[in-house]
């Protein structure tokens, strides 16, 4: 039996592709995933929504949303579909707005777990957001109601119900209280 070589793609190759739906390329392979669930998408726009306030108040970067893609790796490349993910002016100056991939990663990016996320697969992925230079990956589980904040020069720490997750050396001043996280209307 043959097999067939095929080439890996590049970033701007998965960029210029027709829509699919949800996907990721991993190592220059395009990996298809199943649709956010409503839980999911909710959970996202209330960080999204809470972190945006914030910034209309301190205008210090940006935020993006809808599984916007980091890139991760290079040589295969590798682009991940972030939930939520935030630039600092510093990082991204305000006159940057790429039509595709940023040159840069985010310093702050949260996932929202789905209900078939496998825990090995969601620590790789945060493992690559880290070592592509994110500072910060919250993995928020909505079933748990926690926050788990991974940093590439410190433990991971994880927040509960009653507990406020901040980040102030790059959001000075905000607190994100996981009620208003969780919070349905």
């Amino acid at each position: 039996m043959s097999t067939v070589d095929v080439k890996p793609i590049t970033a701007a190759e998965f960029f210029d592709m027709p829509d699919m739906g949800p996907c990721e390329l991993i190592r220059g392979k395009v990996v298809l995933m199943s649709p956010p669930g409503w839980r999911h998408g909710r959970i996202g726009s209330r960080i999204n929504y809470l972190v945006e306030t914030y910034l209309e108040q301190n205008d210090i970067g940006r935020t993006a949303i809808l599984d916007t893609g980091v890139v991760t790796e290079r040589d295969p490349d590798t682009v991940r579909g972030a939930d939520v993910m935030f630039h600092s002016y510093q990082r991204m100056p305000r006159s940057v707005e790429p039509d595709n991939y940023p040159d840069v990663p985010p310093e702050i990016v949260w996932e929202v777990l789905s209900p078939n996320d496998r825990r090995q697969k969601v620590l790789a992925k945060v493992a690559e957001y880290l070592e592509a230079g994110v500072l910060i990956v919250c993995v928020v589980d909505s079933k748990r109601k926690c926050l788990t904040s991974y940093y590439p020069d410190r433990p991971e720490e994880t927040l509960q119900l009653g507990q406020s997750w901040q980040a102030a050396n790059i959001l000075p001043g905000f607190e994100m209280p996981l009620e208003k996280v969780f919070r349905g209307r």
